[in-house]
């Protein structure tokens, strides 16, 4: 490899001299700090502690390339999402004081202890600022780790904000102009790499967030044959670096591939952020690239045979669009969507009303899909592993998308882009096209959606379900469960919305979901029903445009007054509600006693959304709820006898909230959406 060729980054002049031993895996990072800055020094020193656990004869490096954060640009503006501990940090254990440009250091095996932050490494540092949002910067930068750490094997990981093909390393608000990677500026890069300096990839991953497209790893296909990436929003903290480079742990050199090390990568992932319940944060997938000519090709007969489909086919497309699970960013006040295409191709092939070649289509990308994806998260909404650009009617496709999926052959492959503008026009067409969109809860797909209410908690015990919009026919669905038999008053109701007079309320026993125990308009009753785990169903009125409703369930309570959850009194003993990226609800929470105080923390993740509210369900009582930051400083509070409701940031840079709610004791809930209305 001659990495002379290669140019400077910043002031680091390209490495000369002799060649250095080769080891066996050298893993780079590409680390562009930006708002997420304060994330960068705890993920080095996961690296840190991975480097002292390597098997003595693994031979592994880890080079990482860090570009600090200043918060202003090039005119000077300091951006406001730049707060106190967002850097920059110091490096060499203090020994290099804060630097704010750009750096280069070959991991150090952790000498202090785990509750130490400062890192250790030392960094070959830049006098100049480096735009890593430049290809060339990604481009000379593996050829000078791989200079410094020559190996066998590599494997690039990418550290920042991610936002599908159209854009991710955005290195903005740092001194220089505003830029970000594309994947063609990627594919770029590695192409030059590979043919300039020697160096290919057994492995490319992104700890960035909506990486694991299909766009993205299709892009990829001839530069790595291993792509690890998240359909869905990535919190804060990123990947566990110790954990997922434990695959080098206990082996020695030439006893890892890129497989090997996708499933440590995965793994890891899994282990911090599955939790089950609300939790979303939760999608990690490997990807073989070998196979994605062959998905790209499957999807190009579903295309084509979509370009006969008539009106009813096109309903039935856009129902499978509504039901398969969705991943989402906003730029700039635009939404960008995408969707698993797993979820989306299964519901249109089974379907029995759209033409054979339709179905058989969709069959055989399904099938593709599942051949190419070897490993992944067992997340909450059994994401399939790679998602795919389909934004709603609203949305334009933007023409950077439209020249992304151009240049890597993608549209020539697939003629995707070309079937969304088809879908546009076909929805245009339908009577209320709005009606497709997909309620907040996910949960008019059958009783598997149903939206798990708990143990409805406190007294009175009773649970309400926010405001959502239902289309003509539908049935959304809800579980709960009881501790006692109900009584008089105990019951289910749709409380009173647009077209809800005419919903009918349906309650099923869990293992029977064929026969309710009881119905009616509007309302239920649960009376005379023992304790255990009931299914509900509302329907809407059919012929109805669409039914807008809002739920309460009234339950027996327990004869004590109990706490829910039982340890969360202070701010020290938060209930951690994980990372918060979509609406969600929260139930079966209750205080005992008007004196207690319940605590509750989230973070944002690293999508930036123009913000998000929260709001406690009171049941009526005067109660009262507080937010603070990170800092503990207070962000906002309400107090009464209503539903509360608070605004906060949700700006991309992960930010930490905690939650006190106080008043009068009793059940509530808390729901959190991103409607500033």
């Amino acid at each position: 490899m001659d990495g002379s060729r290669a140019g400077a980054i910043g002031s680091i002049a390209p490495l000369d001299g002799p060649q250095k031993p080769v080891g066996d895996w050298t893993v780079m990072v590409y680390l562009t700090a930006t708002d997420l800055a304060h994330n960068g020094p705890p993920n080095i020193r996961e690296m840190e502690r991975a480097a002292a656990s390597m098997h003595p004869g693994g031979d592994v490096q880890i080079v990482v390339l860090y570009d600090q954060w200043t918060g202003y640009d090039a005119e000077g503006r300091k951006d406001p999402k730049y707060k106190a501990g967002m850097g920059p940090f110091a490096t060499g254990g203090g020994s290099q004081p804060a630097w704010s440009t750009a750096g280069i250091g070959l991991i150090a095996p952790a000498t202090t202890p785990k509750e130490d932050p400062d890192v250790e490494t030392s960094f070959t540092i830049s006098t100049a600022e480096v735009d890593t949002g430049d290809p060339s910067t990604l481009g000379n930068f593996i050829a000078y780790a791989a200079q410094l750490a020559p190996a066998r094997h590599y494997a690039l990981v990418m550290w920042d904000h991610g936002g599908g093909v159209e854009g991710f390393n955005n290195d903005d608000f740092d001194v220089l102009p505003n830029n970000a990677l594309t994947t063609s500026g990627m594919v770029a890069a590695l192409t030059t790499a590979r043919d300039r300096d020697g160096v290919a990839f057994d492995l490319v991953a992104f700890d960035e967030c909506l990486m694991s497209t299909t766009e993205v790893a299709y892009a990829l296909r001839d530069l790595t044959p291993v792509v690890v990436a998240s359909e869905e929003i990535i919190s804060g903290p990123g990947y566990d670096y110790q954990e997922a480079l434990q695959a080098f742990a206990g082996r020695p050199a030439g006893q890892v591939d890129g497989d090997d090390l996708a499933r440590s990568l995965v793994d890891a992932f899994g282990a911090r952020y599955v939790r089950g319940g609300g939790w979303i944060r939760d999608t990690l997938a490997a990807v073989h690239t070998d196979g994605l000519g062959g998905l790209a090709a499957a999807i190009g007969r579903f295309t084509d045979a979509a370009k006969s489909a008539g009106p009813s086919d096109w309903t039935t497309i856009a129902e499978a669009w509504s039901f398969a699970s969705y991943f989402h960013d906003d730029e700039e006040g635009e939404v960008v969507v995408y969707r698993d295409l797993g979820q989306f191709m299964s519901q249109v092939a089974a379907s029995a009303s759209v033409p054979d070649a339709l179905r058989s289509a969709a069959a055989d990308v399904v099938a593709s899909l599942g051949s190419v994806v070897f490993a992944k998260t067992d997340d909450a909404r059994q994401a399939t592993g790679l998602s795919i650009l389909f934004p709603p009617l609203e949305n334009r496709i933007r023409k950077t998308y439209t020249a992304q999926i151009v240049a890597s052959g993608f549209e020539s492959a697939t003629g995707w882009g070309s079937f969304l503008t088809s879908y546009f026009a076909a929805l245009r067409a339908m009577p209320h096209p709005e009606d497709l969109d997909p309620i907040w809860a996910r949960n008019d797909h059958g009783t598997a959606s149903a939206l798990d209410l708990g143990v409805p908690a406190g007294t009175p015990t009773t649970a309400t379900v926010p405001e959502m919009n239902l289309g003509a026919g539908e049935t959304a669905w809800f579980q709960f469960r009881t501790t006692d038999r109900a009584r008089a008053g105990n019951m289910v109701r749709v409380l009173p919305g647009r077209g809800a007079a005419g919903a009918v309320v349906r309650i099923y026993a869990q293992d029977d979901p064929l026969h309710p125990v009881a119905q009616g308009r509007r309302r239920a009753s649960l009376r005379g029903l023992p304790a255990g785990t009931y299914l509900v169903g509302v329907t809407a009125t059919e012929g109805a445009r669409s039914t807008r409703f809002s739920l309460s369930v009234a339950a027996p309570h327990p004869w004590r007054r109990a706490d829910a959850p039982a340890s969360n009194a202070s701010r020290a003993t938060a209930e951690d509600l994980g990372t918060i990226s979509a609406a969600r609800l929260v139930s079966g929470l209750a205080r005992s006693r008007a004196d207690r105080e319940s605590w509750f923390t989230f973070d944002t993740g690293r999508s930036a959304d123009a913000g998000s509210t929260v709001s406690l369900l009171g049941q009526g009582r005067f109660m009262s709820l507080s937010l603070y930051d990170e800092a503990g400083a207070l962000v906002a509070a309400a107090r009464g006898a209503r539903n509360l409701k608070l605004a906060y940031d949700a700006s991309g840079a992960a930010e930490s909230y905690s939650l006190k709610v106080t008043g009068a004791p009793g059940s509530f809930g808390l729901f959190f959406d991103d409607d500033l209305s």
